[in-house]
């Protein structure tokens, strides 16, 4: 069976688009081809970085920004334009306009990195592996297998993102039940939802190391695999009770043929990252293309005119995202060089405030905003921006997997969350019931799991500091 086409790569809203201005063909495919330049002028930047580049690269944002805020989606614009115009505001009022160039600029390589995910998930296409386990995954009875898609989905999506749903989503029955399809779309969601925590594949963490370069990228990724590995265990207990744990052992089995190609990367990815001057998302920019292109190059009946259909697709789609985090980004650089904390009242009060309370507030607050349909790549920003200028007595790396387990469970709750919408749409079910249920239930347990476990990654950074790589 062949995979649909790749979806977009990151949570962001799919609402309606702007009732008044509906792009035509020939405005997407123009959009995706000053995309393809964006993309090349994001690689640029990074093999030949200087003022000339970098002027460009602005330069292109601008005038790809233009076109995709006439045509973006009313969420899009709503969101975009409080941050762009809070922005604006905070450079003003601070005398460090400069900055918006800046943040203009800097948004090219997370533009960069959408278009390199898509080819990521264009290059699993037709992998014999993946077909292999969807088999494997049918023959598990119906009630056994949600326990099976928190674990496939927790392990594929760090690699597909929302595009793991089209392997589960077509072993259901014709005649499958409303409560069956809920059930497995909502397991669906989880196992997506927790891969967010240590993926590097996902914005989310390259978000997050762009904000704390201090922390190692292998220590980032290592905790968050455990706490989201602890997520997948709670997971598989709630989306499907009638599962031992024991028979757990089944499940990761099936996955063992992936481990290796996603382990081989994630290294890769950290060596490079910790021997060079490039940051997280440089590196990635860099790596995957080149690894993408070899493994369609090597596959059997590789076919380079698929993936780039696929990509060339899935960046028709892209202009709501690029525009959010082009906002998203201008609003962060503007934020970090401006002196507006010293100014805020109740930054004092936060900054007394118990650490866990913090972190507790943090993860609920991001939760309870992506519930109302803000994007967590907006809150999770601010809750970065904000906690890195508080003098908490906690590492960097508590601060990071406490904004990832926030970006976590934002979309594992929220309606406007990309992985809720998709799965959504591959089940055939209401987004609205892919929110509430067992997915409240499994937030309300993973959340003192998971600020224990960062409590505890937090005292061991404390006491032996080399053991963050």
């Amino acid at each position: 069976m062949a995979f649909p086409p790749p979806s977009p790569p990151i949570e962001t809203s799919l609402a309606m688009p702007a009732p008044w201005r509906s792009p035509s063909a020939n405005t997407d495919r123009l959009l995706a081809a000053l995309l393809s330049i964006l993309w090349a002028l994001g690689v640029g930047s990074i093999l030949l970085p200087g003022p000339l580049i970098a002027f460009l690269a602005g330069a292109g944002m601008l005038v790809f920004l233009i076109p995709a805020f006439l045509f973006a989606r009313l969420p899009t614009l709503a969101v975009s334009g409080l941050l762009l115009g809070a922005a604006a505001t905070l450079a003003i009022a601070y005398d460090a306009t400069p900055s918006l160039w800046r943040g203009l600029e800097r948004s090219i390589l997370f533009t960069a990195f959408l278009p390199t995910l898509s080819l990521l998930r264009a290059s699993a296409r037709g992998d014999a592996r993946l077909e292999a386990y969807r088999a494997r995954v049918e023959q598990v009875p119906t009630l056994r297998r949600p326990a099976w898609i928190v674990s496939g989905s927790f392990v594929l999506a760090s690699v597909l993102s929302v595009g793991a749903s089209a392997i589960f989503a077509p072993l259901l029955r014709q005649d499958a039940s409303d409560d069956e399809r809920i059930a497995q779309a909502r397991a669906n969601v989880c196992g997506a939802g927790l891969a967010i925590i240590w993926s590097p594949f996902f914005i989310a963490l390259a978000v997050v190391s762009d904000f704390l370069p201090r922390v190692p990228l292998a220590g980032l990724i290592a905790a968050g695999a455990l706490i989201g590995f602890a997520g997948m265990l709670l997971g598989t207990k709630i989306y499907a009770p009638s599962q031992p744990l024991i028979r757990l052992g089944e499940a990761l089995a099936a996955l063992k043929s992936f481990a290796p190609p996603i382990l081989l990367i994630t290294v890769l990815v950290v060596v490079v990252r910790a021997t060079t001057q490039l940051s997280t998302i440089e590196t990635m920019l860099l790596i995957l293309p080149v690894l993408c292109l070899l493994r369609i190059a090597t596959r059997p009946g590789g076919d380079f005119r698929r993936a780039g259909d696929d990509v060339w697709t899935g960046m028709m789609r892209m202009r709501d995202d690029i525009a959010v985090v082009s906002a998203a980004m201008i609003f962060g650089t503007v934020l970090t060089t401006t002196p507006w904390m010293a100014d805020l009242g109740p930054m004092s009060f936060l900054a007394d405030a118990p650490v866990g309370l913090l972190m507790l507030g943090t993860i609920l607050l991001m939760a309870a905003i992506g519930f109302l349909g803000v994007q967590p790549l907006v809150t999770g920003t601010i809750c970065l921006v904000v906690l890195t200028g508080l003098d908490l007595g906690v590492s960097d790396l508590a601060i990071g997997l406490t904004v990832l387990v926030g970006w976590s469970m934002s979309a594992i709750l929220s309606l406007s969350s990309l992985v809720v919408r998709v799965t959504a749409g591959q089940y055939g079910v209401y987004p609205e019931r892919l929110v509430v249920g067992r997915n409240l239930a499994f937030f309300v347990a993973f959340l003192p799991l998971a600020l224990l476990m960062i409590w505890v990654v937090d005292n061991l950074v404390s006491a032996f500091p080399m053991i963050v790589f």
